[in-house]
């Protein structure tokens, strides 16, 4: 019960472009089906996906930022995180994030 409760509030949670919440509710999900036998819900990897997606596009704006301003340190940070997060949630395939990561981390190497 708690597991579709879970998914229910993360749909409601990305009807409401509220992501980081969404994308909460669906791990938490996630987890329950790994740890107990209940009923794997098959859209989940997609909503998981599709909740972590405005968060990265965020998170690139924030490292423009950084760039602008020249916070390298900072920029250096988020960068890794990016790239932590592109490979841990499968956005490998995504041709836009990857152009966005490959283009910053050109930018910060010309910055250093």
């Amino acid at each position: 019960k708690q597991h579709w409760q879970l998914i229910e509030r993360g749909r409601e949670y990305l009807e409401g472009q509220s992501f980081g919440n969404a994308l909460k509710s669906f791990e938490d999900a996630l987890v329950i089906e790994k740890d107990y036998p209940v009923f794997r819900y098959k859209e989940l990897p997609y909503l998981i996906k599709q909740s972590k997606r405005p968060l990265l596009m965020a998170e690139f704006e924030r490292l423009r930022i950084a760039l602008q301003i020249n916070e390298l340190e900072l920029a250096r940070s988020i960068l890794l995180t990016l790239d932590e997060d592109i490979r841990a949630y499968d956005f490998m395939s995504d041709q836009k994030i990857i152009l966005l990561l490959d283009e910053f981390q050109q930018n910060l190497h010309e910055e250093q």
